[in-house]
């Protein structure tokens, strides 16, 4: 009785170390700071700059956060069609277009063009549990 509980026992441990090592494969962490996208499915895309290249990595959009918020500061910020402002938004998707410009959506999906100063660049938004666009 003692060799079957310590041969079930064995094999249980076996498997839970299995399952770790497995669970932790391919989750990966990354930081928003060229894009970052929210997909029809519930995923995020998440663009991260790389030696001068843009690195794309799935993420589910529940596990990226920007100072516990689900959308990243922005400042000096115009709307895309008339260019009122500028204004402060809460971008919760963005994409870095040249120099310090960026485009930003914010909750309610309206589309900003964001100029912020050098010294008041956005914090990213960061994600884990991701994996590594091809």
């Amino acid at each position: 009785m003692l060799q079957s509980f310590l041969k079930i026992s064995t094999l249980l441990l076996c498997l839970c170390i299995h399952t770790l090592r497995v669970s932790t494969i391919g989750t990966l962490s990354a930081t928003c700071r060229a894009g970052f996208t929210i997909n029809q499915d519930g995923t995020a895309l998440c663009k991260d700059n790389d030696d001068s290249k843009v690195v794309n990595y799935n993420c589910p959009h529940s596990r990226c956060w920007c100072q516990n918020n689900q959308w990243s500061p922005f400042s000096g910020c115009r709307l895309k069609r008339n260019k009122a402002g500028p204004s402060n938004q809460h971008c919760a998707q963005y994409d870095f277009i040249s120099g310090h410009t960026f485009s930003c959506k914010n909750p309610a999906g309206i589309d900003y063009i964001c100029v912020p100063s050098p010294s008041d660049q956005p914090p990213p938004m960061a994600c884990d549990t991701c994996s590594r666009q091809n």
